[in-house]
């Protein structure tokens, strides 16, 4: 069995790759906030799980459900971490 990958599976992952790498470079360049720094790594880190389940056969997704998952609590934190940076929340 093979994995069913084509262009059309891998559009929306490499037009948010893309929009990633343009967050990355303009906070590289500091033009942007910090926040958006982190907006960006929840951005990459969620193409790389999006791609990971294209990419896996049906067969073999089992294997790889725990890295999916533990790559989208990361993506999750990376969003959490930009909104609390973004709305300044007192821990305190």
């Amino acid at each position: 069995m093979t994995a069913q990958v084509n262009y059309f599976s891998l559009l929306i992952p490499i037009f948010l790759m893309v929009i990633a790498g343009i967050l990355f470079v303009l906070a590289f360049l500091n033009k942007i906030s910090n926040y958006m720094k982190w907006f960006a790594a929840a951005i990459f880190v969620s193409v790389c799980v999006q791609i990971l389940q294209t990419i896996v056969l049906p067969s073999d997704i089992y294997r790889f459900a725990p890295l999916n998952c533990f790559l989208f609590f990361i993506s999750v934190l990376c969003t959490a971490h930009a909104v609390y940076l973004r709305l300044g929340i007192a821990t305190h």
